[in-house]
C-alpha cells in the first residue's frame, strides 16, 4: 500500500490523552511538541520529563522506564489513556548504549506492559532496520543486507544534517562519518586524493562487510516479531525510513507498509557510481523523512489509527536539509539548529 498524506485532511482533531514513552529523546520531544500543538494532552513519561519545559497541556511523569518495576509500567500504561506511544530509545546515553540485549528487553517490557493494559491505541516506533527490501533482496530486512548498509552510509554522509545530529548525539561514531562526508565531496568537486578514495572505499566495505551500528539495529528489528500478526489488541508499528533526520519538513510525506522506501533510479546529485556494475546496488535509492514530518505522520496515526495492526513507514523528498536541533522544548519550539543556539 502506498499513499499520500498532507497531514492536515480528514483525521479526527478532538483532544486525546497521549502517554509519550521517552517523551525527552529525539524523536519523543518533536512528538510532544506536535501533539500539543494540535490540542492534544500530553503526559511526557521519561527519567527527567522537565526538560521539554511547561505547557498548559503537558504533564511531566518521571519514570525510569528501564529500571522500574515490571507491575509498576503496567499500572501507569492503565491510567485511561487514549493513545500511548513508545518513543524510547537509548541514544541519548550515547555510543555505549547502543547494544543488543538492553533495548531488546526493554522493547519487550513495554509491549508486554502496554498488551496486559489493553490501553484504546498503541504505537510502537521501531527501527527501518525491520523493513523489508522489495525486488533487490526480497524478503530479507535491511539491517541483514550489506547492500542496505553501504548504501545507507553513503547516504548519510551526503546530509549535514544527519552528520550534524550524528556528532551531537553519538560522539566518536558521527566524527567518522564527517570524514566521509568530506572526502565524498571532494570526489565529488574533483579534488579527491588517493588517500580520500581508499578511506571512502575502506569504510563502505566495513559497511557492507558488518556495519558497526549493525548489533542495535538488528535489536530493532526483531522487536517487530513481538507484534507481528497478533490481532487480539490495538497496535501500530511505524519504522522510519533509512534517512530519518531533524531538518526542515513541512513536505507531504508517503505511506508504504512493510518495506524500505527506494526511489526507481539514483538521485544523480548524490550518485558516485562506483557499485554501478552490482546489480542490487541501491546508492542515491534511499528515501527519508525530516523527523518534524515524520511525528506528523505519527500524530496522524494517533488520531486517526490508519495503522491499526500494520507495519508502516512514512517517506517525503527531504527537498531542504537545513539542521533542526536534536532535542526540542515547548518554550523555543521547533526552529533550525542555528536559531535555537541564538536563543540559548
Amino acid at each position: 500500500m502506498a499513499a499520500t498524506i498532507n497531514g492536515e485532511g480528514e483525521s479526527s482533531r478532538k483532544s486525546l490523552s497521549v502517554l509519550v514513552v521517552g517523551a525527552t529523546g529525539h524523536g519523543g520531544s518533536y512528538l510532544s511538541l506536535e501533539l500539543v500543538n494540535r490540542g492534544h494532552f500530553v503526559t511526557g513519561m521519561a527519567r527527567r520529563p522537565e526538560k521539554l519545559g511547561t505547557h498548559p497541556l503537558y504533564t511531566p511523569k518521571v519514570f525510569d522506564v528501564v529500571n522500574s518495576p515490571f507491575l509498576e509500567l503496567i499500572e501507569e500504561f492503565s491510567r485511561g489513556y487514549d493513545v500511548i506511544v513508545n518513543m524510547f530509545s537509548p541514544h541519548s546515553e550515547g555510543q555505549a548504549a547502543l547494544t543488543y540485549m538492553p533495548y531488546i528487553e526493554t522493547t519487550r517490557k513495554i509491549f508486554r506492559a502496554a498488551k496486559i493494559a489493553r490501553p484504546q491505541y498503541f504505537i510502537n516506533v521501531g527501527g527501518a532496520g525491520s523493513l523489508e527490501l522489495p525486488k533487490i533482496e526480497p524478503h530479507l530486512c535491511a539491517a541483514d543486507s550489506g547492500h542496505f548498509w553501504r548504501a545507507f552510509r553513503q547516504a548519510f554522509a551526503d546530509s549535514e544534517a544527519q552528520i550534524q545530529y550524528m556528532e551531537e548525539r553519538l560522539g566518536l561514531l558521527g566524527s567518522g562519518l564527517r570524514k566521509l562526508r568530506t572526502t565524498r565531496l571532494r570526489v565529488r568537486d574533483g579534488t579527491a586524493t588517493e588517500e580520500d578514495v581508499a578511506f571512502i572505499k575502506e569504510y563502505l566495505q566495513n559497511a557492507f562487510d558488518g556495519d558497526y551500528s549493525q548489533t542495535f539495529v538488528k535489536a530493532g528489528r526483531v522487536t517487530w516479531l513481538f507484534f507481528d500478526g497478533d490481532t487480539s489488541w490495538n497496535w501500530s508499528f511505524v519504522s522510519p525510513p533509512a534517512l530519518y533526520r531533524p531538518c526542515r519538513g513541512g513536505e507531504d510525506y508517503h505511506v508504504v507498509e512493510g518495506f524500505i522506501p527506494l526511489r526507481e533510479m539514483p538521485d544523480l546529485r548524490f550518485y558516485s557510481g562506483w557499485y554501478k556494475d552490482d546489480p542490487k546496488d541501491i546508492e542515491g535509492r534511499l528515501q527519508g523523512i525530516s523527523t518534524v514530518d515524520f511525528v506528523r505522520a505519527v500524530a496522524d496515526d494517533a488520531e486517526s489509527k490508519f495503522g491499526l495492526q500494520k507495519h508502516w513507514t512514512a517517506w517525503a523528498e527531504l527537498e531542504d536539509d537545513t539542521p533542526f536541533p536534536s532535542y526540542v522544548t515547548f518554550d523555543r519550539g521547533v526552529k533550525t539548529r542555528e536559531e535555537y543556539a541564538i536563543a540559548v
